[in-house]
């Protein structure tokens, strides 16, 4: 019977690189070796890596960098590829690249919407009225950027209907803007 092979695993981000960390020492049969422990995704525990050597540091800011075995470092992320030896070197680099930043696109897109919720949090509870849902107005915030639509203004800020709700307009976020109060107050005059 044939043997299926296994569909590769591909790189895994598993922990940021410490440049801190102090070297352990291991006496081998070919004497001693220093070494950092990075973890593993795979046996979901620790592995002894050789440190990267200064280059190697200065390298994994432009480049992927293989550390040892199955161990690469990119952009300061350790990264973790069993199954490398089934790519070619430039697409094993792009592979790494890939797994590196979409880590890095995911902890940008968390602290965007962590400060997102904490600039949120802290408005006026006139300025979240019931009748706008809480998804509406999270998304109506990260579209406007947290701004007034206006003038840009990023100080008492307003949830605004369009159509107001009196003359039929929806709370759907085709409807809602961020508008400071004075460009609100503003709009309220000219409407007629």
């Amino acid at each position: 019977m044939k043997k299926r092979r296994e569909k590769p695993r591909g790189p895994r981000v598993t922990s940021r690189y410490d440049p801190t960390a102090k070297p352990q020492r291991a006496h081998r049969a070919d004497g001693p070796h220093d070494f950092i422990t990075v973890l593993s995704s795979v046996s979901e525990g620790k592995y002894a890596v050789t440190p990267p050597s200064a280059e190697q540091v200065a390298a994994q800011a432009h480049e992927p960098v293989n550390v040892a075995g199955s161990f690469w470092l990119y952009h300061d992320y350790w990264v973790e590829f069993w199954d490398a030896h089934m790519y070619r070197p430039d697409e094993t680099a792009l592979l790494v690249k890939r797994a590196v930043l979409r880590e890095e696109r995911e902890i940008a897109q968390a602290r965007q919407e962590v400060e997102t919720l904490e600039r949120f949090r802290d408005l006026p509870k006139q300025l979240a009225r019931e009748m706008i849902p809480d998804e509406v107005r999270m998304f109506v915030w990260q579209r406007d950027g947290g701004q007034c639509v206006r003038c840009g203004g990023r100080e008492r800020l307003e949830f605004d209907h369009i159509i107001p709700v009196a003359d039929g307009g929806s709370s759907t976020e085709r409807n809602v803007q961020l508008l400071c109060e004075p460009c609100n107050r503003s709009k309220g005059r000219s409407v007629s």
